[in-house]
């Protein structure tokens, strides 16, 4: 009974396994970025936002040198609308 149990629990590890990696599932920074993005430059009209510094961050430990500008660049990642830096705030009256 033991056995049938190990090789049920087996089996089910496997089909998990492969809906995960059908559905495209990778682990956080095991995708390599195209040498294109080698020199990026993110053009973005507040560069303090939490997501802009989150952005550069990611872009920084997946070995991506940020450019100071665009003509410097292999890539421009243009943020179109950033409101991630807005705070909102809870009055009760």
């Amino acid at each position: 009974m033991l056995l049938f149990n190990m090789s049920k629990l087996r089996l089910m590890l496997l089909a998990g396994v492969l809906l995960l990696t059908a559905c495209g599932f990778h682990l956080q920074g095991s995708v390599s970025l195209p040498p294109e993005f080698s020199s990026t430059y993110i053009q973005a009209s507040d560069r303090y936002t939490p997501f802009y510094q989150s952005l550069s961050k990611s872009l920084r430990q997946r070995g991506v040198i940020l450019a100071k500008g665009p003509s410097s660049a292999t890539a421009i990642i243009n943020v179109g609308a950033d409101n991630s830096g807005q705070n909102l705030s809870l009055i009760h009256i």
